[in-house]
């Protein structure tokens, strides 16, 4: 028994080793015999060496990506329980509640005491906004709802009213917002990609109404950046990144924001009913109560 055991072991041992040491298939004169080949083929095969070194620095770079990727989740999720603990704006809103009586404390406001803006915003887009940013497959709806926010935002820094198509000064001023689009002819693509095609057709625009081409867009949570162009020229977007740029920019200058100079547009407000509910209203349009 003991020598059958010792066999065993010994062919294990072997098998292991033919593994670990594959036969080497290459015939030892095989770059000699490409070397005598047609040059067509020997051309052909520097091709194949060039596509596969690329290829590998592909590789590369993916493998760094995929590193990097659960640190970065990580600081998502630390970012956002810090963003939980942060003091929510609290509005009432109708059929939040179904009596006075049932509100907490901090939510009964006097009759004549109003949410501001920067409430409301808090509430209904901020909050909404970060809430999304743990789901992997909310990009779309994350740029859905920033993207209005940003425009509205742009054009009054811009000086562009509502009844203008965006030019040149809106561009610019997206060129200010995002950096790295370098020049007014990758911001109106990449404006024409990502706003117009989202906002209009619920995915990204493949060409102008005048049917000329766009780069090709991205939607990617790898990304490092909020908004990138790589070397082919296709953008890529990093929803969360992007959110947070857009609504902390906001944040930080919410006057140009709320843009009280806008009389066709402005923010809506809560609006207290003689029975005691709330609705939102713009101003100026209060509802039938």
């Amino acid at each position: 028994m003991g020598e059958q055991k010792g066999e065993v072991n010994m062919k294990k041992n072997n098998l292991k080793t033919s593994v670990e040491k594959p036969r080497n298939t290459v015939p030892s004169d095989f770059k000699s015999k490409i070397n005598a080949c047609n040059p067509d083929i020997r051309q052909y095969v520097v091709a194949l060496k060039v596509e596969n070194l690329k290829l590998q620095k592909q590789i590369i770079k993916y493998q760094a990506r995929e590193v990097t990727l659960k640190s970065r989740i990580t600081a998502l999720e630390e970012r956002f329980e810090e963003d939980q603990k942060r003091p929510k704006a609290q509005v009432i809103i109708k059929g939040l509640y179904d009596s006075h009586e049932t509100r907490p404390e901090k939510l009964r406001r006097r009759e004549n005491e109003m949410p501001t803006h920067k409430d409301n915003f808090n509430l209904w887009f901020r909050e909404i906004i970060e809430s999304l940013y743990k789901n992997e497959d909310a990009g779309f709806p994350l740029l859905m709802l920033t993207f209005p926010l940003l425009e509205r935002y742009l054009r009054k820094k811009s000086n562009t009213s509502e009844s203008s198509s965006v030019g040149d000064p809106f561009y610019d001023e997206l060129l200010n917002f995002f950096p790295i689009l370098n020049n007014r002819v990758n911001a109106k693509k990449f404006w024409q990609v990502y706003r117009n095609g989202i906002l209009h057709q619920a995915t990204l625009s493949q060409r102008d109404r005048k049917g000329i081409n766009m780069p090709d867009g991205w939607l990617s949570g790898d990304e490092k950046e909020d908004v990138h162009i790589d070397s082919s020229g296709a953008f890529w977007v990093n929803p969360v990144y992007f959110a947070s740029h857009v609504i902390n920019a906001i944040d930080k200058d919410f006057l140009n924001f709320e843009a009280r100079s806008n009389s066709d547009h402005r923010l809506a407000t809560v609006i207290t009913a003689t029975d005691g509910s709330h609705s939102t209203s713009g101003p100026g349009r209060p509802p039938s109560l």
